[in-house]
C-alpha cells in the first residue's frame, strides 16, 4: 500500500508540470508560458530559436524583457497603464506595436525606423484562439492549442529568413499580450 502511494504521489507530481508545444518543423512557430497560467513568463520557438519573454515584475503588464542568444531587447508601453500601444526597443529597432481603434482584436505593428509593418488580427470577431498576422505578402496563422488554452499556441506559416528577429517577436507579441490581458480581466 505504502507503495502505491509513493507511487502515486510521484505521478501527480509530474502530472502538474506544463507540456510545451515544439515545432517539428524548422520554419514554425510555438508559444507557451513556462508553468500553466504563468502569464509573467513565456517561451517564444519560432523555427530553431527560442525567445524568453518576460514581465520585468510580476503582473505589472507594462514592462517585458525578452531574451535569445545574443539577442536582447525589451517591449514597454508608451505611457504606463497605457496598454493599447506598445514599443520594442532593441538592436537599433523602435517598432510600435499599437491597437487599431477597431478594438482589441485588431493591432498594427510599424517598424518606425523603416517601411516595414504587419496587421495582426482575430480571424473572426472577439475569437481570441485564432489570429491572423499578415505582412510583406506572407501569413501566419496563430491559434491555441486547445479551445481557450491561452497559454499553448502553434502557428502555421513560414516568416522569410531575412526576417529580423525583432519583427517576429513583435508580431507574437500582440495575441500574447491581448490574450495575458483578457485573462486577467482587464479586457472584455
Amino acid at each position: 500500500m505504502k507503495q502505491l502511494v509513493a507511487i502515486l504521489f510521484i505521478v501527480s507530481l509530474f502530472s502538474c508540470g506544463k507540456t510545451t508545444v515544439v515545432p517539428n518543423h524548422p520554419n514554425t512557430i510555438g508559444l507557451s508560458t513556462f508553468l500553466i497560467e504563468d502569464w509573467d513568463n513565456w517561451n517564444f520557438q519560432i523555427g530553431d530559436t527560442t525567445v524568453n519573454l518576460q514581465t520585468e515584475n510580476i503582473n505589472e503588464w507594462d514592462f517585458w524583457h525578452y531574451s535569445s542568444n545574443a539577442y536582447y531587447g525589451y517591449i514597454k508601453t508608451s505611457y504606463v497603464g497605457v496598454l493599447g500601444e506598445w514599443f520594442l526597443e532593441s538592436n537599433g529597432f523602435n517598432i510600435r506595436i499599437k491597437r487599431s481603434y477597431s478594438g482589441w482584436g485588431s493591432w498594427s505593428i510599424d517598424d518606425l525606423n523603416s517601411d516595414w509593418s504587419a496587421i495582426v488580427k482575430t480571424s473572426y470577431p472577439d475569437n481570441w484562439d485564432d489570429w491572423d498576422i499578415d505582412f510583406e505578402e506572407q501569413h501566419i496563422d496563430l491559434k491555441t492549442v486547445s479551445l481557450d488554452d491561452f497559454d499553448n499556441w502553434i502557428g502555421n506559416g513560414n516568416f522569410p529568413n531575412d526576417c529580423p528577429l525583432e519583427f517576429r517577436i513583435a508580431v507574437l507579441f500582440a495575441p500574447v499580450i491581448t490574450n495575458v490581458l483578457f485573462e486577467q480581466g482587464i479586457i472584455h
